[in-house]
């Protein structure tokens, strides 16, 4: 359910980030990633061992909003697909990983 939560937040963020910079300026490119249709078994358990997502177009270069500037911390996003599901997967990387506390 985090892993969710967390892929649905960043997926947001994506929009709204692109989104605002488009409507800047009617010029600018629009952003897009693709995503990998698989028919393989998965797991769903915040983990992202399975194979086809080394295969999986990564999104990444989120700007900073405050700054317009690229994210100090990036995070990678990536899509699957199969007939019946739709996969986000989403990796917040951090510098200081040791200041990240997981409550409930």
């Amino acid at each position: 359910m985090v892993l969710v939560r967390i892929a649905c937040f960043g997926l947001a963020w994506l929009v709204v980030a692109t989104s605002a910079r488009a409507h800047r300026d009617p010029n600018a490119p629009v952003p897009s990633l693709g995503a990998l249709h698989t028919d393989a078994e998965m797991t769903v358990d915040g983990s992202l061992d399975e194979a086809f997502w080394q295969d999986c177009p990564v999104g990444t270069g989120l700007l900073d909003q405050r700054t317009g500037k690229p994210a100090e911390d990036q995070t990678l996003i990536r899509v699957a697909y199969t007939p019946t599901h739709l996969y986000l997967a989403v990796e917040c990387l951090d510098r200081e990983m040791s200041n990240i506390h997981a409550t409930e």
